[in-house]
């Protein structure tokens, strides 16, 4: 292998990859997005900015969803927020 292709390949390894979930974009379309996309990137690396998760939402976290069914009564209230006694 040549340095040319050697470079290539370690590249193709590490670059990005985009994924198509909606729609049908030409090859133009799809061409713009991963030059903007490279582009952002590279200017990030630039800056040293370091790569960041979104965050959880944790409103509509599944485990909200598996709590116990809330029963009226007395001190209900505060045995709902783990507060009995």
């Amino acid at each position: 292998m040549t340095g040319d292709a050697t470079a290539a390949s370690a590249e193709s390894e590490t670059a990005p990859r985009v994924t198509v979930v909606a729609g049908s974009p030409t090859e133009v379309e799809l061409a713009a997005a991963h030059a903007v996309i490279a582009a952002v990137l590279a200017e990030q690396h630039e800056r040293g900015v370091e790569r960041v998760d979104p965050p959880v939402d944790h409103w509509s976290s599944r485990a909200r969803q598996m709590r116990q069914p809330l029963a009226p009564g007395p001190g209900a209230w505060a045995a709902s927020r783990g507060m009995r006694g």
